[in-house]
């Protein structure tokens, strides 16, 4: 029994030796990558800077009415239809079928793209540079590094237009719409941040499957070479000091970096260990089939059959109108809402309006009502719980601020225990839990991120916390590099010897 024991110590402690030589060069980068995504992470286009630039609709310019539009468009069922401007025109942009088209609302003409330079002009606009000094104009047909996410794939070929500053915007060609902006600096801290940390590099991240797989048993697999270093550390470790140095007893029987990496595992092995599991939690291992009741819920609140008819020609003029009484909009989404169709106008993320057909405007949804609607869409089930969330909690939280306030939070008696947040301002599901969701919180930004209501309500008090866990991570890592140098190096010298 003993000597299988130390036959198992033994082949722990070397397996955990040489998975080290391969991953504490990817675990330093992990940790010094995660402190710069605490403050920057990878380039977005973000619905504020989005909605800023676009200019308030007219409605004097809007002269085609919905259905037309549809119509002209040859699609009579559409996903998605959304009023918006195109170099200072209104348009209908319209998702049927995962595929997007553009009508513009003041001549019912399609937008057939863009040449280089209408893209350069749109860019200029948007950017505030002068189009004149434009240093390159590209067509993409494909992935680069800052589009390389599968939501870019509706839009393109894109147009990126780029200025000697460092300035890039990228333009679809299908909408005309501005889908991407980076800066020389944005892009030069994802370089240090989100690219290395997230392994977002082009050729691997285009095939979603492959990026998924490798992050996933890259992380997998650090975490069981750290699961056997804290193994190997603990059987190591000697509460009576029975290692023997010149400087007197030691609970530890090395000296140097391998001292101090023994030491460092014990103190942020387990910091370490759930780190970088929860890391592959990020790519939803936890795989969960969606609730039967999410759809008829969505349905709901944005969905059902389109009826052009429902959109008479009299209802968009007036709805325009009484928006424009108050200061106007820039985007309108022509949805059904509670059965029946509304009007989202949008200003900004924090200010937007609802328009019934009957010409009344709200600025919030009445809770009760919303309440009463979803338990309809849910039955045989019911809503068990209902309460007005208005500052972040446990499962409705964002460091960023971005989560919508107030939302509606609605807890079921599904077989998956289902439970919504609804945005009050639009009507909106934002985030639905299932009770596998609730585990990949946890797993994932839990662990990872310290995702907890108390710590970002207490910042720096997070940022401390999870900076001195990262410290340590990287002291860690930086020892382990050092030691397996020092390992690769006398392995080498002793193979040229032996030659």
């Amino acid at each position: 029994m003993r000597r299988s024991l130390l036959k198992l110590r033994k082949y722990t402690m070397l397996l955990h030796r040489w998975m080290g030589v391969v991953f504490c060069l990817l675990f330093l980068m992990w940790f010094a990558s995660g402190i710069v995504m605490m403050y920057s992470s990878y380039p977005v286009l973000t619905a504020a800077q989005r909605l800023t630039h676009l200019p308030v609709l007219k409605p004097a310019l809007i002269r085609v009415q919905p259905d037309t539009a549809l119509s002209l468009a040859g699609i009579a069922k559409p996903e998605q239809v959304v009023l918006s401007s195109l170099e200072g025109r209104p348009v209908y942009r319209v998702r049927a079928s995962g595929r997007l088209t553009t009508v513009f609302a003041d001549t019912g003409s399609l937008f057939g793209g863009l040449d280089g330079e209408s893209a350069k002009t749109i860019a200029a606009t948007w950017a505030g540079l002068e189009a004149a000094k434009v240093r390159s104009i590209d067509r993409l047909n494909e992935e680069d590094q800052w589009t390389v996410p599968q939501k870019y794939r509706p839009y393109r070929p894109l147009w990126k237009v780029t200025w000697p500053t460092g300035e890039q915007v990228y333009i679809s060609n299908v909408t005309g719409e501005i889908v991407q902006v980076t800066t020389r600096t944005s892009r030069l801290i994802s370089y240090f941040g989100a690219i290395p940390h997230w392994i977002y590099f082009t050729q691997l991240r285009k095939d979603a499957a492959k990026w998924n797989a490798v992050v996933i048993w890259l992380s997998a697999s650090g975490a069981v070479m750290t699961l056997l270093g804290i193994i190997a550390g603990l059987w190591l470790y000697s509460p009576s000091k029975k290692y023997r140095f010149a400087s007197g007893p030691s609970y530890i029987p090395y000296s140097g970096q391998k001292r101090w990496h023994l030491m460092l595992g014990l103190i942020f092995g387990l910091s370490t260990f759930t780190w970088i599991l929860s890391g592959m939690f990020s790519m939803s291992v936890l795989k969960s089939t969606p609730d039967p009741i999410e759809a008829p819920v969505k349905h709901m609140l944005t969905g059902g059959t389109w009826h052009g008819k429902e959109w008479q020609e009299a209802e968009l003029p007036q709805a325009l109108t009484l928006l424009s009484h108050q200061g106007g909009f820039r985007e309108i989404e022509l949805l059904r809402y509670l059965d029946r169709p509304v009007y989202l106008a949008t200003d900004s993320p924090a200010t937007s309006a609802l328009v019934f057909s009957s010409g009344t405007k709200a600025t919030t949804v009445q809770d009760a009502v919303l309440t009463d609607a979803v338990a309809r869409a849910i039955s045989p089930y019911r809503v068990i719980d209902s309460r007005v969330v208005r500052r972040y909690e446990t499962y409705y939280v964002d460091r960023h601020g971005e989560k919508p306030l107030p939302a509606l939070y609605l807890q079921t008696d599904s077989p998956s225990a289902a439970a919504f947040y609804i945005d009050l301002r639009t009507g909106r599901l934002v985030q639905t839990y299932t009770a596998v969701a609730r585990w990949n919180r946890w797993l994932y930004h839990g662990l990872h991120s310290l995702d907890l209501p108390i710590l970002y309500r207490s910042r720096p008090l997070w940022d401390a916390i999870i900076l001195l866990f990262m410290g340590g991570g990287i002291a860690l890592s930086w020892t382990g590099v050092t030691i397996g140098y020092r390992r690769v190096r006398s392995k080498l010298v002793t193979t040229r010897k032996a030659h």
